[in-house]
C-alpha cells in the first residue's frame, strides 16, 4: 500500500497527486535551479516491471515509452516481465474505492511509492489517453513523472521539468529536462 509521506503535495492541474518527503538540492551549475531528491534509492540499476493482469491495452505503449525515457537518460535498465508479483515496479489502474489514498485525496490521478516499493497506481476512472486531448490525461506524461518518484526523485522547481509538481489536463510533458537528469544523476552518482 502506498502511504503519504508528508504534507508536500504533487499537483496535476492544481489537484493533489500524492505526498512526499522533501530534500531540496541546489544545482550550482544552473542559477536558480533546484531539484529534489527523495530519501531512498534502489540498490541495483537493473529493475523489472510488470503490468497488473488485465490492464487496459492502450496503456502499454505509453508506459513502455516512459521507462525508455528514464533508461535513455540514466544507467537504469528496465525489463518488462509477466510475473506481476515478482516485479520491482508494479503498475495498475486501480478503482478509486480500492485504494485508501484515492478516497482520502479524491482529486488525485496517480499514486506511486519510493524505492524499494515500486508501486504505481493510475486512478482507473480518470479519462486517460495516449496524447494530448482536451479534458483528458496523457498516460505517458503521468508515467514519466511517477517513475521519477519510483526512482527516488521528488520535485523540481523548474516549470519545464517532468518532475515539476504540476501539469495540465489535455497536454503532454514527456521529455526529461536537464534538471530531471541532473537530479537522478546526483541521487545515484551517475556520470
Amino acid at each position: 500500500m502506498v502511504k503519504p509521506r508528508s504534507s508536500n503535495p504533487d499537483l496535476v492541474n492544481q489537484t493533489l497527486i500524492k505526498l512526499h518527503w522533501v530534500k531540496l538540492v541546489h544545482n550550482s551549475f544552473k542559477s536558480g535551479s533546484y531539484y529534489v531528491l527523495g530519501d531512498t534509492t534502489w540498490t541495483t540499476t537493473n529493475l523489472t516491471w510488470a503490468l497488473e493482469p488485465g490492464i487496459r491495452s492502450d496503456a502499454i505503449k505509453p508506459i513502455k515509452c516512459a521507462f525508455q525515457s528514464w533508461e535513455n537518460a540514466t544507467k537504469f535498465k528496465f525489463e518488462k516481465i509477466d510475473n506481476y508479483t515478482k516485479a520491482n515496479v508494479k503498475i495498475s489502474f486501480t478503482p478509486i474505492d480500492q485504494l485508501r489514498e484515492f478516497l482520502e485525496y479524491p482529486k488525485s490521478v496517480a499514486l506511486s511509492s519510493y524505492p524499494p516499493d515500486g508501486l504505481l497506481h493510475f486512478r482507473a476512472d480518470v479519462p486517460w489517453v495516449n496524447g494530448a486531448q482536451r479534458g483528458k490525461m496523457d498516460i505517458e506524461t503521468v508515467a514519466v513523472h511517477e517513475l521519477g518518484h519510483i526512482l527516488g526523485l521528488e520535485h523540481s522547481d523548474v516549470p519545464s521539468a517532468v518532475m515539476y509538481p504540476t501539469t495540465k489536463w489535455g497536454v503532454i510533458k514527456r521529455n526529461l529536462h536537464e534538471d530531471d537528469i541532473a537530479g537522478i544523476k546526483e541521487m545515484y552518482n551517475f556520470p
